[in-house]
């Protein structure tokens, strides 16, 4: 009788050992499973011979969601693969974002090239969406940033486009030009042209600039900007490179009525300071 009870008693013990075993096989497939699943947001956006950080690796660690690459096509019927990525933040999209962008023209010489938009026209559910573009290590293609602030998140687009970065900032600038001509002077206030004349002619002194006027090329952009109940025009100084590109440097402010300069501006987090 001791021999049967110790033989059922060793082949219970075997089978809780097989039991456990394979329930911690399974537990470990699963880890296993939910770590490769998880996303891990990219630390660089297009190739990393571009050398452009993501958010996160300019802001931090956020809430991250990958979205399945697009394809946009150009206008001479080309596919581009577009990378696309949902950062959720409510607490500090707005400053997630001002931050980004002011991290892109200060270190990577991209500029904003956000189009000015009617606020009653707006779509709040939307968002608001920023563009910005710079160049690429390769001199056939230029780089666009797309940028859309939503509720609670924030979408990074980037796309790769195949134009050289100098023949595109040729071509802002002719439109630019053409637009200016297209645009009929007002019989009272100022124009983008006479902002920017009035900006190129102030000396460094007055401007509040690093280094001579002339080291600067003076854009203004379309629209008014609103500061203490006033409208201004808004002129860009960039700032010439060796190899031809430009720096964004910070903006201008005229007054629309007075057709005074009155204020440095910075784009990014929208502060002024006096220039008189």
């Amino acid at each position: 009788m001791l021999k049967k009870w110790n033989k059922k008693k060793s082949l219970l013990f075997i089978g809780v050992l097989l039991l456990a075993s394979v329930v911690s096989t399974a537990l470990v497939i699963a880890v296993r499973g939910k770590k490769e699943t998880e996303p891990v947001p990219p630390q660089f956006y297009f190739a990393k011979s571009e050398k452009v950080p993501s958010v996160t690796d300019v802001v931090g660690d956020r809430t991250f969601e990958a979205i399945p690459e697009e394809e946009e096509e150009t206008s001479s019927g080309e596919a581009l693969s577009v990378e696309k990525y949902r950062y959720f933040s409510s607490d500090t999209s707005d400053a997630d974002v001002r931050s980004y962008m002011d991290y892109l023209m200060e270190n990577k010489n991209f500029l904003d090239i956000t189009e000015a938009e009617d606020e009653s026209e707006a779509d709040e559910k939307k968002g608001k969406t920023f563009r910005l573009t710079g160049p690429s290590e390769d001199e056939e293609s230029y780089l666009e940033i797309t940028i859309t602030v939503e509720n609670g998140s924030y979408t990074v687009s980037a796309v790769k486009e195949g134009k050289s970065w100098n023949s595109y900032i040729a071509s802002l600038w002719e439109a630019e030009k053409n637009d200016r001509e297209r645009v009929k002077q007002p019989e009272q206030g100022g124009t983008r042209q006479i902002a920017e004349e009035k900006v190129r002619s102030m000396s460094q002194k007055e401007l509040k600039l690093p280094e001579p006027v002339s080291r600067y090329e003076f854009i203004a952009g379309p629209g008014l900007v609103y500061v203490d109940g006033k409208n201004f025009y808004r002129v860009s100084a960039y700032r010439k490179q060796e190899n031809g590109t430009l720096t964004y440097e910070c903006a201008y402010l005229m007054d629309y009525s007075s057709q005074n300069v009155c204020y440095k501006y910075n784009d990014v987090t929208e502060e002024t300071e006096p220039l008189r």
